[in-house]
């Protein structure tokens, strides 16, 4: 009887660790699972596709793709460009300067695609303003090619792939503003919160400019000073009763502006 005993209690055991073990294995795999479906659906819910970007990530690379803007006139003359830009902040649109190749664009707003960018253009072309869509190229630039350490490229990487969310974060705002879906109280708020994240980025990025010499890095950590100084103003903007979303569109092209800056100058 005791090496029955003996015996029972052995494999009582070998199955209490085999049982602990598969419950570990268990809720390994469901917090995989879970992590996997949040990335996946958070991808789809600001691209509008089903996109691994926590699988991307391992390349760091940031792939070509284009934005599009409805332009409201092109000027050689700085002061009548700005006063197109007036009248088209007065219609809510936003009536941001965009200076290029000694050329002042007005633009309205930027768009993901060419559809919705003409959409908008077919609804205002009946104006006085000579509208039209221009492309903006942004191509695809390979971080693994520069000498850094691991955790550096993925910064870098970190650091673009966010201020490409921030014109979308800015974009949806917009028109939560539009739809009233949203107080102007708190989108000061929210856009608080990205002025903060764009300052904590800024601040690692300067941290790796101290570390080594790329113009990668330093453009794109002079592209954060401007973006926190445009985000600043618009919390601000956005608390005045007499502001419409307007000046949200303002900031979100404002972004892509610099955005297209960085690319040049890297």
């Amino acid at each position: 009887m005791t090496n029955n005993f003996y015996e029972d209690i052995v494999i009582s055991n070998k199955k209490s660790k085999l049982k602990k073990f598969s419950i570990i294995a268990l809720i390994l795999v469901c917090v995989f699972s879970v992590g996997v479906l949040a990335d996946l659906f958070s991808t789809a819910l600001t691209t509008g596709s089903f996109k691994f970007s926590l699988f991307n990530k391992k390349s760091y690379n940031i792939v070509e793709h284009n934005l599009y803007a409805v332009t409201m006139g092109v000027c050689d003359d700085k002061f009548k460009a700005y006063t197109i830009a007036s009248g088209a902040t007065s219609l809510g649109a936003g009536g941001y300067v965009w200076f290029e190749d000694d050329k002042y664009t007005v633009v309205a707003n930027i768009y993901q695609n060419s559809e919705d960018a003409n959409k908008i253009l077919n609804n205002i072309n009946k104006t006085e303003y000579e509208t039209s869509v221009v492309e903006i190229k942004f191509e695809g630039v390979d971080i693994d090619g520069f000498t850094m350490e691991k955790e550096d490229k993925e910064l870098s990487f970190d650091s673009v792939n966010y201020l490409f969310n921030l014109y979308l974060e800015l974009y949806n705002l917009s028109n939560n503003i539009d739809t009233k879906n949203i107080t102007y109280i708190k989108a000061s708020s929210i856009v608080n919160g990205y002025k903060s994240d764009c300052k904590i980025m800024l601040g690692k990025l300067n941290e790796l400019k101290s570390r080594i010499t790329n113009n990668f890095v330093n453009s794109l950590s002079e592209s954060y000073v401007h973006i926190i100084e445009s985000l600043d103003a618009l919390v601000y903007k956005l608390l005045d009763s007499n502001q419409s979303s307007a000046v949200v569109k303002y900031t979100e092209i404002e972004v892509v502006y610099y955005l297209n800056n960085f690319y040049k100058n890297m």
